[in-house]
């Protein structure tokens, strides 16, 4: 038996190797913070408040802060057709809630993140748009009534991933294995006939 093990832990640890290198793909990760919000929105022209970004790749939003009141909300992901793509439950009684949500974003698109209930998020005023990196870049904050540059709106610490897309240079596993398995034959008849 530990004959046999030794000549096929070689061709194991290849076919081990070759599936490792197919399923391996580069990521990158990425953060942009923002400012520290420090005043409470109050009122109906705070409904659906948040920020306008455009995905300059397509990548993953992985999560971001919500800062708020310590009310339970109701965060959405928009399009730039009006369409909700995705939603978001925060719990009641946390004033900094960290969403992992891993949302996918295309390459070129705008979305707005934003909150809905208007006497919960929190804002400060901001000048410095667009905030961009080389996954997000973020327009301006978004309001019921449309985009604006002077404010910063209830998220911080939006984080992204691309993930790389290259080809999977694919590796013959049916040719590997028929090789595996002409190896195991030829070395059982080579030892059937030194027995």
């Amino acid at each position: 038996m530990s004959y046999l093990y030794k000549i096929i832990k070689p061709f194991l640890t290849f076919l081990l190797l070759l599936m490792l290198i197919n399923s391996a793909r580069a990521s990158i990760t990425l953060s942009i913070e923002g400012p520290e919000l420090t005043n409470n929105t109050n009122g109906n022209t705070f409904a659906n408040s948040g920020l306008e970004f455009i995905a300059l790749a397509d990548i993953t939003l992985d999560s971001f802060t919500f800062q708020n009141q310590g009310k339970a909300d109701t965060i959405r992901l928009m399009n730039s057709d009006g369409d909700i793509l995705y939603s978001y439950g925060s719990p009641n009684g946390e004033i900094s809630h960290q969403a992992n949500v891993f949302w996918d974003l295309e390459e070129n698109q705008t979305y707005v993140l934003y909150s809905e209930d208007a006497s919960n998020g929190k804002w400060t005023y901001y000048s410095s748009f667009p905030n961009q990196n080389d996954h997000l870049k973020i327009n301006g904050s978004h309001l019921i009534n449309g985009l604006t540059n002077i404010f910063w709106f209830n998220f911080n610490n939006l984080t992204t991933t691309y993930t790389d897309p290259a080809p999977v240079i694919e590796t013959p596993l049916p040719a590997a294995i028929w090789l595996f398995g002409s190896s195991l034959m030829l070395l059982g008849l080579r030892r059937k006939k030194t027995v």
